[in-house]
Formats: structure tokens, C-alpha cells, sequence
């Protein structure tokens, strides 16, 4: 059995402004493509009670227990195992396996996008706490900005505000490009001479 230290699982400072600000970043793009739809229903109105407990759940409970098991343990037990891709596509494998009993078609490939970016934040960034951080706030901007919908409810999207929909999809899909091509080119490291 390998013990390993919560350092080494992901907690610990070391790239927490990265991956706070990747997380923000991903963050603003999820919801300005929420906000760029016009949904069929509206979201349940919330009392304060309803929206303490919410944050609660999803930042003390939902985001530390998915952070720890997908992007702490499963990420560092494949990263020591085979490697930094390993761990990558591996963590996200499993996060959009634990998410399948729940979750819609479309709700799983925003689990595969959320994965991706998630393991490539903890790749460069090196730690979880910013990630705990994001996935909270990425949850708790769902349950209360969407309605409870099922896919077929769903028809067509009435899109309002395109421009918003495109500014979210670049924000979201620009992350894994700066993450695996620019962000290696912008922070080389340099040998003293």
C-alpha cells in the first residue's frame, strides 16, 4: 500500500493563481454560453436557506470529494504509473464515469470539456486548491442559473446572445490551448548561466 502525502495528492500552494485563474476563466466562459440561451423553463427562484445550504454542499462536499478522488488520487496514482497523459486522459475517463448514472448526453460532454481542463490545470498548476475553488463555483452557477431539464425538454436552443455564445466557447476551448501550447512556450524555464 503507497501513502502518500496530501502534498503530493494536489494539496499544497504551488500554482494556486494558475489554476484560480484558469478555473475563473472556464468559469466565465460556462456561464456566459448559460446566459446566451434562452432555456424553456426558468431556474427554481432560491430562498437565502436554500442558497447557504447549496454552497455548502457543493463546495465543502461535492468539490473536495471529486477533486480529491479524480485530480488528487487517481491523477497521481496514473502520473506515477505512466505518466503526465496517462494521468490526464485517465482522470477524466473516470470523472465522466462516475458522472454517467446522472447525467444527460450533453451534461457528459461538458464533463469531458470540465475533465480535460480540470487535469491540464492540475497538470501545469500542480495542486487542487484553486480546482476545489472552480468546481464549487462552476456547480453552484449551474444549479442556479439552469433549470431541471431532461434532453428531450431541451428542442432547439433559442439562442439570444450570440456574441455571448461564442465569447463563452472561446473562453472554454481556448484554456486547453493555452494550457498545452502556449503556456509551455511562455514560462520556459532558464538555466543559470
Amino acid at each position: 500500500m503507497r501513502r502518500w502525502s496530501l502534498s503530493q495528492l494536489g494539496f499544497n500552494r504551488q500554482g494556486v493563481g494558475l489554476s484560480l485563474v484558469c478555473g475563473l476563466i472556464l468559469f466565465a466562459g460556462r456561464t456566459l454560453v448559460i446566459l446566451a440561451v434562452r432555456w424553456p423553463r426558468p431556474p427554481v427562484p432560491l430562498t437565502w436557506l436554500q442558497a447557504a445550504g447549496d454552497i455548502l454542499y457543493y463546495f465543502a462536499v461535492v468539490a473536495v470529494v471529486e477533486e480529491f478522488i479524480f485530480r488528487g488520487l487517481i491523477y497521481h496514482a496514473l502520473d506515477e504509473w505512466r505518466g503526465a497523459r496517462w494521468a490526464i486522459w485517465g482522470s477524466t475517463a473516470g470523472f465522466i464515469l462516475f458522472h454517467i448514472g446522472w447525467h444527460s448526453p450533453l451534461q457528459l460532454l461538458a464533463a469531458l470539456i470540465i475533465g480535460l481542463v480540470f487535469a491540464g490545470i492540475r497538470w501545469r498548476a500542480g495542486s487542487i486548491p484553486g480546482l476545489i475553488f472552480t468546481h464549487g463555483l462552476i456547480d453552484v452557477g449551474a444549479v442556479w442559473l439552469l433549470p431541471e431539464l431532461r434532453l428531450e425538454d431541451l428542442g432547439r436552443p433559442d439562442i439570444t446572445h450570440p456574441g455571448l455564445l461564442l465569447l463563452g466557447y472561446v473562453l472554454i476551448l481556448g484554456l486547453p490551448l493555452y494550457l498545452w501550447l502556449l503556456y509551455p512556450r511562455l514560462h520556459v524555464r532558464r538555466k543559470p548561466s
